[in-house]
């Protein structure tokens, strides 16, 4: 699970950057691991950064003996974000349990299902159509 991720969290010596799209946007840690002591904080990290306007997959390797901040971000706009929730949802394809009372299926539901019957349609078509058991088309069709 992604965790907030505050300016204070991070050395701000080692990561000039990182502190810069702190200071804009809201960050998460996908990667890597938060030094408890800022001296230490010297691993590589994955963070994902919300603006406003768009949201940003960024690498961060902070610096070290003299070398400059590394950093590669790639913006993804929101119709990338949604497609991608979508792909790493992994319950989109369950359908959820129904609950509660049963429908109840009234005249015009009865007039409907003999109409497509009459056009020929399968029981297990209507049933499919209407979002119904074929037990229950069958009761519709009988009364």
């Amino acid at each position: 699970m992604a965790r907030k991720i505050y300016r204070e969290d991070i050395n701000m010596k080692a990561r000039p950057k990182l502190t810069k799209i702190l200071s804009e946007a809201t960050c998460y840690l996908l990667e890597g691991e938060l030094a408890r002591s800022k001296r230490n904080d010297f691993d590589k990290l994955t963070i994902w950064a919300e603006y406003i306007s768009c949201s940003c997959l960024v690498v961060d390797i902070p610096a070290a003996d003299g070398e400059a901040e590394i950093i590669h971000t790639i913006k993804v706009n929101q119709k990338g974000v949604q497609a991608l929730a979508d792909h790493l949802n992994p319950y989109k394809d369950i359908p959820m349990p129904q609950v509660g009372r049963p429908v109840v299926y009234g005249a015009a539901a009865q007039l409907k299902v003999k109409l497509m019957k009459k056009k020929g349609m399968s029981i297990r078509k209507i049933a499919a159509e209407i979002g119904a058991s074929t037990y229950t088309v069958q009761k519709l069709l009988k009364n």
